[in-house]
């Protein structure tokens, strides 16, 4: 769990984290000023068990594959619950406002960071890059652009391609 918010300006390129089961609880609190550069870039790198009740603020996240302030890869089992991010997040691949790449479900969570993509072929959304899985009663308001070609670009998910989007 996440006792407590924590400042991240001092750590000058975030390691992401890996979380394969169980609960990540944060507990309301956030992570704040968050920079992550690579591929894979975010909080956690990759998870496949349920993150909940955190949020990401300020970050500065810029990579290439999958890009997300919160999570880069939501596997399949994973769960993005009561979760939300700020800040600007950009790179080429599947880049997402919250995550990146989700197999899994995303729900009761929301984005509000600046997404953008330069790369080409890439799908650019404001709080998924890809989903593929589902995403219910969810929401983005932040800017999502990208200058590169046959991008795929969305308002909350690049490309929505297998799940479904509800609430």
């Amino acid at each position: 769990a996440l006792a407590n918010s924590l400042d991240a300006s001092s750590v000058n390129n975030w390691a992401p984290l890996t979380f394969e089961s169980g609960v990540f609880e944060g507990l309301g609190n956030t992570i704040d000023r968050l920079s992550v550069a690579g591929s894979g870039a975010g909080l956690f790198a990759y998870c496949s068990g349920t993150l909940r009740d955190i949020g990401v603020l300020d970050a500065n996240i810029t990579g290439t594959d999958e890009v997300g302030a919160l999570v880069a890869e939501n596997d399949f089992g994973g769960i993005v619950l009561n979760s939300y991010s700020t800040g600007t997040v950009s790179g080429s691949g599947k880049v997402g406002g919250l995550v990146g790449l989700s197999f899994g479900s995303m729900a009761n969570s929301w984005s509000g960071a600046a997404v953008s993509s330069s790369g080409s072929n890439s799908a650019i959304g404001g709080l998924a890059g890809q989903s593929q899985g589902s995403i219910e009663n969810s929401y983005a308001t932040g800017t999502v652009g990208a200058s590169g070609g046959n991008d795929a670009v969305g308002g909350l998910a690049g490309v929505e391609a297998a799940g479904e989007i509800s609430g």
